[in-house]
């Protein structure tokens, strides 16, 4: 089995119109590619991406993440309105990406949480957000009205996921393989 989890945070300060981002993308639980929204650079981890195809891989994730930050500034400001919670720092985190399993299929996942709580957990069975732990009806319908729609979901979790996984396993076999 093998394994790329993105884990992506984004915080809003108080008083600041600026939301930070940041993501670290993880293959088989080792950390792999770190972007920054500040600089809103994606950095090569792990010294066998550096040489093997490492800018390609982060030019690419670069201009996807920037896609995510803004859409997910985006969420964040609507997260904090409907929450009329201005003050201090709060966080939008999202947990996402797939596994090959042994057999050849790939499994997704993606959990949605708001300020350290799991809020939505994506169902890629039935295309459906599940909202987590007990909430009222408009905090349900606030987060799946918010939530990244399902086909384009569906299309990250069955297609785009696998397929970087892929590509980002044979460049670590190609970087083994040198050194």
């Amino acid at each position: 089995t093998h394994t790329l989890r993105y884990n992506v945070r984004a915080h809003s300060l108080e008083g600041s119109e600026k939301t930070q981002l940041l993501v670290l993308i993880y293959v088989d639980e080792e950390l792999f590619l770190k972007y920054n929204g500040d600089s809103r650079e994606t950095e090569p981890l792990g010294c066998w991406i550096k040489g093997h195809g490492g800018n390609e891989t982060c030019a690419r994730e670069t201009n996807n993440l920037l896609k995510v930050e803004e859409k997910l500034r985006g969420m964040m400001a609507e997260v904090i309105n409907q929450k009329s919670q201005e003050e201090g720092l709060h966080t939008l985190q999202a947990t996402l990406g797939c596994e090959l399993l042994s057999n050849g299929s790939t499994r997704g996942f993606w959990h949605l949480g708001y300020d350290g709580q799991n809020f939505l957990t994506f169902d890629q069975k039935t295309l459906t957000w599940t909202v987590d732990g007990p909430s009222t009806q408009q905090n349900k319908m606030f987060w799946k009205t918010h939530a990244p729609r399902a086909d384009l979901v569906k299309t990250f979790l069955d297609d785009i996921c696998p397929a970087h996984l892929q590509r980002y396993l044979a460049s670590l076999r190609n970087g083994l393989q040198d050194t």
